[in-house]
């Protein structure tokens, strides 16, 4: 689970977490966890905010993140 997606969602409404349940993918305990959890850190006020912050670098990777693509692609031969 995301610590993002379930700390910026009111738990009590999530669907995922009650079809996870049922699936046998999690316990209720942990679904109940999930559900009460609480982010240290601040969030996005949406999951379209993060989804917008986490690509906006994608096409221009900055030096950070240019610096990660490198370190990849030396310890990864299969890639092209």
């Amino acid at each position: 689970m995301c610590g993002g997606w379930a700390g910026c969602h009111d738990g009590d409404h999530l669907l995922a977490l009650r079809l996870a349940v049922v699936a046998g993918q999690i316990t209720v305990e942990t679904a109940e966890a999930i559900r009460d959890y609480s982010c240290p850190v601040e969030l996005f006020p949406s999951g379209a905010e993060a989804a917008v912050h986490g690509v906006r670098e994608i096409s221009c990777p900055g030096p950070e993140g240019r610096r990660a693509i490198d370190k990849i692609r030396r310890a990864r031969a299969d890639l092209t």
